[in-house]
This record gives structure tokens, sequence and C-alpha cells, in this order.
């Protein structure tokens, strides 16, 4: 009988075999590749990702899944298990996200992955989140700058355990080759830790204003104090959109192509 583990992790094993041979397949692994993979639970992903002989690392916070997935560390040298917080690691040096992660970390796992400039990723998320990423949501309008989006395969609930409420799809996203100076801008504000006006000042410091100049640039802006002293991690879709206006009139007036690549 199957243990109800993980469900109050939010985790959702998936035990469809065929499913997690296409995610292997489509990411395409060898022992070149340094893969990070979220939320291993039993194992059942953890040990095809090992098998493929690349470099794997995968983080599991649940102990209580320790000792399936030490015995799957035992027969692979290859594999590293990290019992703690992936979230809370240090992503650099990946150069592939593959996992079937937990659906409340999907936002969090794709904004850590641009941050960590991880080149590809092959996760399967929850359906709602993939409309998400397609849509002019926050989440998708920053992933789409700078990645490609692509939904891959629906894959239905029926083929996790416990069964979740949702279906979920089988997503590949991979960095774009040229990101424009707009938008590579734009995500440094997003990201940018303390007040969307903070951020603001230090871009038009950036393009060789004086401090006077670039608080007279940022009265211009139209924003409103309300919404300058908000953190950046508070912007929302319509405020990137506006955003992406703002710093496009003022390459404009630089004399710069806002839609250049980088």
């Amino acid at each position: 009988m199957r243990r109800n583990l993980g469900q109050d992790k939010g985790q959702h094993l998936l035990v469809e075999k065929e499913v997690i041979d296409k995610e292997i397949k489509l990411s395409e692994l060898s022992g070149r590749d340094c893969v990070l993979e979220i939320g291993a639970g039993s194992g059942n992903l953890t040990k095809e990702l090992a098998r493929t002989k690349a470099k794997v690392t995968s983080y599991e916070i649940d102990l209580r899944f320790q000792r399936e997935l030490s015995e799957i560390a035992k027969q692979y040298p290859n594999l590293s298990i990290v019992y703690s917080d992936a979230l809370k690691g240090d992503w650099r040096g990946f150069n592939k996200i593959v996992s079937n992660i937990p659906y409340h970390l999907s936002e969090q796992t794709i904004t850590k992955a641009i941050i960590s400039d991880i080149p590809d990723l092959f996760l399967i998320v929850g359906e709602k989140f993939k409309e998400k990423l397609v849509l002019e949501t926050k989440i998708g309008l920053v992933a789409r700058k700078f990645y490609d989006v692509q939904p891959i395969i629906f894959v239905g609930r029926e083929n996790f355990f416990p069964v979740p409420r949702v279906d979920s799809w089988l997503i590949h996203l991979k960095k774009k080759k040229n990101i424009k100076e707009i938008d590579r801008i734009l995500l440094d504000i997003i990201f940018s830790k303390g007040k969307i006006k903070n951020a603001l000042l230090k871009f038009y410091i950036s393009e060789g204003k004086t401090k006077n100049e670039a608080k007279a640039c940022l009265a211009g802006v139209g924003l409103g104090e309300q919404v300058l002293e908000k953190p950046s991690k508070m912007i929302t879709a319509k405020l990137v959109l506006k955003l992406k206006d703002v710093l496009e009139r003022q390459l404009n007036k630089d004399g710069r192509n806002p839609g250049g690549n980088l």
C-alpha cells in the first residue's frame, strides 16, 4: 500500500513511468549536465535522472523520504541528496532544472531560476500555473522576458499520488538567446531589493545621469509617490507594463534602441 507521504508538504508524487520517461527524454541529459531537482519525494524521477550520468542534486525537505532516497543515492555516485529547502540553496552552476515541483513553489522556482541564470527548466506544474505563464500575469510577463515558454504535454491528475485537485502540464522554459536590453533592465528593477524608487534612480544613474538629473527623471515618470515607495517585489503585472513604457522613453531619449539585444 502506498504511504500517504508528502501531502502536507504540498507534494503530489508523479507515479506514472511513461510521463517520467517523457520528461527525461525531453531534457536530453548527459554527463556534461549539472541538474537540479526540487522536491525529490520518494525518488521516482530522481532515480531516472541519476541513470543519465548527469551530476544530479536533489532537494527534499520531507525527511520521511530519507530512507528511499538514501538507498537510491547509494547506487549512483553522481547523485547528491540535500535535505533542506531548495529555495534557500545556491543554484549557481546548474544548467538544468528537471523537476516535478510542489505546486505552491512554482512561481518562486521560476523567479529564482531567472536570478540564478539557469538556461533550461523542464517542469511539471499545475494547469492553472501553466496558464499564468502564457497570459498577461506578472509571472507570465517576467518569465517570457527571460525564457521561451513552451507547454509540452498535458498530465492528468490520475498520474499522481495523492491525487491532486488539478491537472498538470509538462513545460519547457528555455533561456532566450538574445534578451532585449529593455527586458534585462526591467528584470533588474523587478528583482532589485528595496523600493521601486531606488531601483529607478539606480537605472538613471547607470545611464550617466547625475543624482539631481536622476531625481528629475523620476519626478517625470508619472507613477506617483505611493507607487514609487513600494518594494520592488510588490510590482504588479500592470506596473510591469508601465515600467517598460517608462524605460523605453528614457532609452529613446538617450538615442538607444530599446528593442536591441544585449
